[in-house]
Order: structure tokens, then C-alpha cells, then sequence
């Protein structure tokens, strides 16, 4: 019984090792051709020229697409509108999310849409830089009034603290709440 548990265990490893060289054999048709090495200096991958016209195309194409700032980042704005909220911002919506937005500030002045059809309610924030403090001009829907810091308000100054907007129509129980904080550099 022990040889042939020995013989057994000594058959298994042969086939592992087997199974290891076959796994690790260099998959060439001919064995006998020693492997060529390449050499480190030399580029795994050469780039194409991009031909003229190609490139023209490129820069007409990056010249025609507007520019939303100067590219400096005046501030942070991190803007919470709630779970799956759309917002559009500098014109370009952004992807649903359920957490806060942090948006580069990247000029003077702009607008973000917090909500849209499928939301109750619609608000567009007109800001403003000044400093280190944002201007905003609270645009709610028609018969709804906003709030900022549980007071009636059609504009706030915005900073590191957390301020908080409301949106609602009177009489009704429920509304859109948008936290918002904004961090010059």
C-alpha cells in the first residue's frame, strides 16, 4: 500500500512538471532556432507621422470649440443637489451622481442649472467672483421662492461656509434643496 501511494505521488509531480514545461514552451514551430533578444534601446512601438491635412483638420477643429475660461482656477464650488439631480454646468451637462459636485471655477461669471423636467423643480444659479467670496443670483421657477439659510433671498455670497438653498412653491410641502461651499485659491 505505501509503494503505491509513493508511486502515485512521484506520477502526479511528473505530470505537474509536465504540464508546467508545456505551459512555459515557447510556442515556435522550430525548437532548435535560438531566440533573437531585443534590445533595450531600441522602441517597442514607433510612432506614425500624422500626415498635414489630418493635423489642419485637428487644430481647426480645437480652435472651433469654445473655451469655458481664461484656464486659471479662480476657486472650487462643491455643489450638492441631491441623489441623481442633473446639472448643467458652463453650458455642458454634467453626469448624475449621488454625491457633491466639486466644479471648477474658471472665469469671472457663469451659470449652473441645477434640475430639469424629471426633477420638481428647476433653479439656475447666476454667480459672480469677487474676490474670495461667489455672487449668486438665485433664478427660481415661476411661483416658487428660494430661500438661502432658511431666509427669503434672491441672492447670496457664497464662501467656505456651507450654505444652504431652498427652493419651493408656497404651500407645498417639499421642494429642491442645493447645498453649496465655495474654496478660493
Amino acid at each position: 500500500m505505501w509503494i503505491a501511494l509513493g508511486v502515485g505521488t512521484l506520477a502526479a509531480v511528473a505530470l505537474i512538471v509536465g504540464l508546467l514545461f508545456l505551459f512555459f514552451a515557447d510556442d515556435s514551430g522550430n525548437a532548435s532556432v535560438p531566440r533573437t533578444r531585443r534590445s533595450s534601446t531600441v522602441q517597442e512601438a514607433q510612432a506614425t507621422p500624422v500626415p498635414e491635412p489630418a493635423r489642419e483638420k485637428v487644430e481647426r477643429a480645437e480652435s472651433a470649440t469654445p473655451q469655458i475660461g481664461s484656464g486659471r482656477v479662480l476657486g472650487t464650488l462643491t455643489l450638492n443637489p441631491g441623489p441623481n439631480v442633473p446639472v448643467s454646468y458652463g453650458g455642458t451637462e454634467l453626469p448624475r451622481q449621488v454625491g457633491a459636485f466639486s466644479l471648477p471655477v474658471t472665469s469671472e461669471g457663469g451659470t449652473i442649472e441645477v434640475g430639469d423636467e424629471s426633477t420638481p423643480m428647476r433653479l439656475t444659479l447666476a454667480y459672480a467672483v469677487s474676490g474670495s467670496t461667489l455672487s449668486l443670483k438665485l433664478v427660481p421657477p415661476p411661483r416658487a421662492v428660494a430661500t438661502v439659510n432658511g431666509k427669503t433671498a434672491a441672492g447670496a455670497r457664497i464662501d467656505k461656509t456651507m450654505a444652504v438653498v431652498e427652493v419651493k412653491r408656497p404651500g407645498a410641502g417639499s421642494g429642491m434643496t442645493v447645498r453649496l461651499s465655495y474654496r478660493p485659491n
